[in-house]
């Protein structure tokens, strides 16, 4: 009787501290990326802020080589009269810029552009894009205090907006 309680304290002890190492595998993984520098070629694509991909369910950004973004927000929040933004983008020192020139708005029935000649300007702190995986291995990063996952390398893919 002895031999077993000993062996099954042993055993709880072992799945504890296999539980814990597996637990600080994963919080590697996601901290992997703490700190490391973000270059412009790390956010170039399409990034939605859910894993799984879903049609216009998610806000999503598009990131262009050319230094232009598009930010599309959710087709479902119908409070939101604010379609897409787009403008500039830069990243230094971790922190993603935007400089929104140009917003799609549904006023009245009909979709308006507004053309802004000073860009609105927002800054972000951005992690380095790192394989998750509790999403099937897709590169994750964060912007500001959200989560986005890597839809496509192409940031034409899965584009909504009239916007370019």
């Amino acid at each position: 009787m002895r031999k077993l309680l000993v062996l099954l304290v042993l055993a709880s002890l072992f799945v504890l501290l296999a539980a814990g190492n597996l637990a600080c595998t994963s919080q590697q993984a996601n901290s992997d990326a703490d700190g490391a520098p973000v270059a412009e070629s790390d956010l170039i694509g399409t990034w939605q802020n859910t894993p799984m991909v879903s049609s216009g369910m998610t806000d999503i950004y598009h990131f262009s080589d050319t230094g232009r973004f598009i930010y599309e927000y959710s087709q479902y929040d119908s409070d939101r009269s604010v379609l897409a933004e787009s403008g500039t983008w830069s990243v230094s020192n971790n922190v993603l810029t935007l400089g929104v020139d140009t917003k799609e708005v549904f006023q009245n029935g009909e979709i308006v552009t507004y053309l802004y000649e000073y860009p609105e300007v927002s800054e972000f702190e951005v992690t380095k894009p790192v394989a998750d995986p509790e999403a099937n291995k897709r590169l994750a990063m964060t912007i500001g205090e959200e989560r986005f996952w890597r839809l496509s390398e192409n940031p034409g893919d899965y584009l909504n907006s009239s916007l370019q």
